[in-house]
């Protein structure tokens, strides 16, 4: 008797199987591509967010940050990496 998991497996293989080649027909450099203007993005709305939005206070009423500076760096850093190291956008090696 094959047990509840087993089943679930079984069943699960097929559309795993299905998205598995969805997922390795995208070519690697319009996957990389997709991923860096994610980021890119995501630095151009946090750079547009209202000043109110992006503020930190310490509940021990310390000093108001702003959290834009550091989030911008961080995703500035993010998005150096995979152009450096990610596989090339326009062909080549």
């Amino acid at each position: 008797m094959t047990s509840i998991a087993d089943i679930i497996s079984t069943v699960l293989q097929i559309p795993g199987q299905i998205m598995r080649d969805i997922v390795l027909a995208i070519p690697m450099p319009l996957a990389r591509g997709i991923f860096i203007a994610y980021f890119l993005t995501l630095l151009v709305w946090v750079m547009l967010l209202p000043k109110e939005e992006a503020q930190f206070q310490p509940s021990e009423g310390g000093q108001v940050r702003s959290l834009k500076p550091m989030t911008a760096v961080s995703l500035a850093i993010i998005i150096g990496i995979y152009l450096y190291f990610g596989p090339p956008l326009f062909g080549g090696e």
